[in-house]
């Protein structure tokens, strides 16, 4: 393992003959000593980079913490190791340094070495992207570039496994050998030289949470900058940051309190304001977000989403002076925002200027042709200025865009009528009045799914389907209520049409497959999951349902090679992670498995099977009080654990 102090400090700190006079000692492990001095010294070579890689390296991380121990659990692990060597006799005249005798100890203890594969060199990267930035071109070195480095880095790391699974067992069966002398371990490290290593790992930690949320990555992004704020809790980045996350998740309470934070601790940066406003936008706030765009615009004025957003909350308090105001700006500054553009045409209209509606709405359609509330918008103005072919040939357009909207063939029969189409007009409105009534079975259907009014979600859906027989979604919801039922049967068969109406369709695919593999019929399932990706090779539902079924077929290489590639697509598919674990687990790849729950865990602190399996493995490496931790915390939060019930008896039973 490579414990990241340098070895001329390691060699000091760990040697028997340690004079304890010369430097207080903080800790004893058997006949070990760990003196002040030395301890010092370390901590104050040791990077944040290295902090990190240590933590990351534990196959059962605990939560982050500040306090001062966190920097003498690499020396007493370390001297585990060396007592674990020793005791082994392994020491020899080949093996005088201590490194050269854990090296010894890791080739004792290797089990048989299975390769990593390109998935998981892939894994590894993605989930490192500070150790591959290059800083002249300030960006991620591509994957390419960095290979060579990355698969040296992920098998050192394979490699530390073999120890870190032993020193999980170490810990606690020479509990009884630690000692740690508190007072003494305060005293060697201030307080000043701790707050400065933590708020350097902090700040690390930050920019990698960062680089998570710029990739999208916004779950494994908050877990990162949730450490980081233990470490660095008055960076405003960071919280920043985890108020964007958060606000990319939805979660805008949480998102709120974020930018408050930030705010609080920088003032002066324009874009906190901003952010802040944007998520009170998404709690109905709009006033109070008036107020933080325009803080944010007195910081820094020409930023046209500023300006447009700022025009967005006006809207919706019904001040369209204002916000058209807000829009113009925004148009001025960037004459390409289309959004903007389409904002102030709509309330030009609203203002009774037709002509710089129709105007406004045509430039919207000569930058973003496809447009089609813009092409519905502008039929309305040439309807209210009699331009009825005009109109007609606007809608006809976005029909085309939107086959199955009613709304427009509503207006198009209309159109069509005044335009003198009487028979073209009445074939529009029969459509339409088919559509529509076939629609408001189908949101009916929808809501009463919803609340779990299985019989009367089924007959509205079918009711639906015998008016409209084209409804795609609709068979697709129908099957799934038949699924949610317990009747594949039925559903399988919704899903059949639904597949005969859009071969296309990768949901309707991926629904057969989860529905053969929820009837013990993986083979099927696989069958179709192949199907979905051959028609999406980037659907991570798909390529997960493949693993699943293989998994469930008990071929565990091939849902192994199948979780990965899922994980190629989501580096953050929680049940991927977990699915994968198990699959470990059965292999008896153990350390792989601790890695793939912790990563489950990572991404979904809730996911109370991944715990399980983190229990399971910390009792198969001997460390039954932690084991026992997890299994009793399992059952606060979900008494009926039948599993973690049986695991708890039988620790009891074996004290």
């Amino acid at each position: 393992m490579r414990f990241l102090w340098p070895l001329c400090i390691v060699l000091a700190c760990l040697c028997p003959a340690c004079n304890p006079a010369e430097s207080p000692v903080v800790a004893s492990i058997g006949a070990q000593r760990i003196s002040a001095a030395v301890l010092r010294a370390a901590v104050e070579e040791i990077s944040a980079a290295q902090s990190v890689e240590y933590a990351e390296n534990e196959l059962f991380p605990g939560e982050p913490t500040t306090d001062k121990y966190q920097y003498l659990q690499p020396l007493i692990d370390r001297s585990l190791l060396l007592l674990a060597a020793r005791d082994r006799g392994l020491h020899s005249a080949q093996t005088a340094s201590d490194d050269s005798l854990i090296a010894v100890l890791q080739k004792k203890i290797s089990t048989t070495r299975v390769l990593l594969s390109a998935a998981e060199l892939r894994q590894y990267y993605n989930d490192h992207p500070e150790q591959f930035y290059d800083e002249a071109a300030e960006e991620i070195q591509p994957y390419a570039q960095a290979v060579i480095t990355v698969r040296a880095r992920a098998e050192r790391q394979e490699a530390d496994a073999e120890l870190q699974r032993l020193l999980t067992g170490l810990r606690a069966q020479r509990a009884a050998e630690i000692e740690v002398f508190p007072r003494q371990l305060n005293l060697a490290l201030s307080d000043t030289l701790v707050e400065q290593k933590n708020v350097q790992r902090g700040a690390l930690l930050s920019r990698r949470g960062g680089v998570f949320l710029k990739q999208g990555r916004l779950r494994k992004a908050l877990a990162i900058l949730s450490r980081a704020a233990v470490y660095a809790p008055e960076l405003a980045q960071t919280h920043l940051y985890t108020g964007l996350a958060h606000a990319r998740l939805e979660h805008n309470e949480q998102a709120l309190y974020s930018f408050e934070r930030a705010i609080a601790l920088d003032p002066d940066l324009p874009d906190l304001y901003y952010v802040l406003g944007r998520a009170l936008q998404m709690l109905n706030r709009p006033a109070e977000a008036v107020t933080r765009f325009e803080q944010a615009i007195e910081r820094k004025a020409d930023q046209p989403h500023y300006h447009f957003h700022l025009g967005e909350a006006h809207r919706a308090l019904a001040n369209f002076d204002r916000a058209l105001v807000a829009y113009r700006a925004a148009v001025a500054l960037d004459p390409g925002y289309v959004e903007a553009r389409y904002r102030q045409s709509d309330l030009l209209g609203r203002n009774g200027d037709l002509d710089g509606a129709a105007a406004g709405f045509a430039s919207v359609l000569a930058m973003e042709p496809k447009y089609a509330a813009a092409l519905i918008d502008l039929a309305r103005i040439y309807g209210k200025q009699q331009r009825h072919v005009e109109a007609v040939s606007a809608l006809e357009k976005a029909l085309g865009l939107d086959p199955t909207n009613h709304t427009v063939y509503n207006l198009l029969g209309q159109a069509q009528a005044r335009a003198g189409r009487r028979d073209r007009a009445d074939v529009t409105l029969a459509a339409f009045e088919r559509l529509s009534a076939a629609e408001r079975h189908y949101a009916q259907g929808i809501r009463n799914a919803q609340q779990r009014y299985w019989d009367r979600a089924a007959a509205l859906l079918n009711r639906a389907i015998e008016i409209d027989s084209s409804h795609v979604q609709a068979r697709i919801r129908l099957a799934m209520v038949h699924l949610y039922c317990n009747a594949p049967a039925k559903g399988i068969i919704a899903l059949e049409q639904a597949v005969a109406l859009d071969p296309d369709n990768v949901e309707a695919h991926c629904l057969l497959g989860e529905a053969y593999s929820s009837t013990g019929r993986p083979d099927s399932a696989r069958y179709f999951f192949t199907l979905a990706l051959g028609l999406d090779s980037t659907s991570v539902r798909a390529q997960h349902g493949w693993a699943k079924a293989a998994f469930q077929a008990g071929d565990s290489a091939a849902a192994v090679a199948g979780f990965h590639l899922a994980l190629a697509i989501n580096p953050d598919h929680a049940e991927s992670h977990y699915l994968l674990a198990t699959a470990f687990m059965r292999l008896r790849q153990f350390g792989r498995a601790a890695r793939s729950f912790q990563s489950c865990l990572e991404i979904d602190p809730g996911h109370i099977e991944a715990r399980y399996g983190q229990g399971l493995l910390l009792r198969h490496y001997g460390a039954v009080d932690r084991a026992r931790g997890i299994f009793a915390e399992m059952l606060k939060r979900d008494p009926d654990h039948v599993k973690a019930q049986q695991q708890l008896l039988q620790l009891e039973r074996e004290r």
